[in-house]
């Protein structure tokens, strides 16, 4: 039985061309072998479900407001955390961290916004981690609870 879960989520800013593409090479590489939670701002075709949150903005609140909802959804151990601008390998999603760990993958390829695509070394973000999905949910939730708005320079 499969214990990863691929959470993708997106505030739909890039033109739909390069997402599509991302989307599609994502499907290529993985072999279609991970269920797909899409969290996205706009209505997309793309996973097993997806959630649409409306237009709330492109900030870090939301993103990780996106992450958390998504993440409530999945039934899996594991969840891959999954950017609409970041290409992954196979060997990616093939990593396990262990229990209590957030673990993170610097080595891939993002598109830099209107830009061009940049491998992510030295770097770390959440469009690298892969996490049990109750630690996830563990460390967000509260946060959600403690803040249920958007600071005042994020809205």
């Amino acid at each position: 039985m499969n214990n990863l879960t691929l959470l993708y989520y997106t505030a739909n800013v890039l033109p739909d061309r390069p997402a599509e593409n991302v989307r599609k090479y994502l499907l290529k590489v993985t072999k279609h072998q991970f269920p797909i939670i899409a969290v996205s701002q706009e209505p997309i075709a793309f996973g097993d479900t997806n959630v649409v949150m409306g237009n709330i903005g492109r900030t870090y609140y939301n993103c990780y407001k996106q992450i958390l909802t998504g993440a409530q959804l999945v039934k899996t151990r594991y969840i891959a955390c999954v950017e609409d601008d970041t290409l992954y390998s196979m060997e990616h999603f093939n990593h396990r961290p262990s229990s209590g760990v957030f673990a993170y993958n610097g080595n891939m390829w993002y598109a830099e916004y209107e830009k061009y695509w940049r491998k992510f070394e030295g770097q770390s973000g959440m469009c690298g981690c892969i996490v049990e999905t109750n630690l996830l949910k563990e460390y967000l939730t509260p946060r959600f609870l403690k803040f249920p708005n958007p600071p005042d320079n994020e809205r």
